[in-house]
């Protein structure tokens, strides 16, 4: 009887990845904060970045910057079963091939974004998954945490909006 994993290879190495940008205070125009997770081999890897507010920074570039933060950690995999998870429809369904990438101010990110996955699913099983923002609260946080790291008085931060209470600053 054919199963719901009857075709995962079970000597194959898993993976799993959540990845999530902001853009903020503003949208488009604002602070980027990008963060991911990365679970292999019983380990956890995690990383933010933050960058100065742009003209051409919006929520959907640092998701996709997000997005590329992942696909560089596990760029040099083979022979494993990936799945990454994230928030923005948007990258799962374009890079899934369902959407199409049309113009915008993350069109660049898109595509080098796609240009990576087709190295990577050419050595590894790569699953992507739409997860709703509640379930992907940690990378959430870290790119909240990339925006505090180039503007400390971001309050779109929760935790921190919560203890400071005061106007955004930078």
């Amino acid at each position: 009887m054919e199963t719901l994993f009857s075709n995962i290879d079970k000597n194959r190495e898993k993976v799993v990845c959540w990845f999530d940008g902001a853009c903020g205070p503003n949208n488009p125009g604002g602070y980027l904060g990008m963060g991911i997770i990365v679970y292999q081999g019983g380990e956890y890897y995690t990383k933010f970045e933050g960058e100065k507010k742009r003209i051409i920074n919006s929520n959907n570039v640092a998701e996709y910057k997000a997005f590329i933060m992942v696909l560089e950690r596990i760029g040099d995999l083979k022979g494993k079963d990936i799945t990454i998870y994230g928030d923005s429809n948007l990258v799962i369904q374009q890079m899934k091939g369902l959407w199409k990438i049309k113009g915008g101010m993350y069109k660049e990110y898109a595509l080098q974004a796609k240009a990576i996955m087709k190295m990577i699913t050419t050595n590894n099983d790569v699953s992507l998954e739409w997860i709703p923002r509640e379930s992907n609260e940690e990378a959430d946080n870290l790119s909240n945490e990339g925006i505090l790291k180039v503007c400390p008085d971001y309050v779109g931060f929760k935790p921190y909006y919560q203890k400071r209470k005061k106007k955004f600053v930078c």
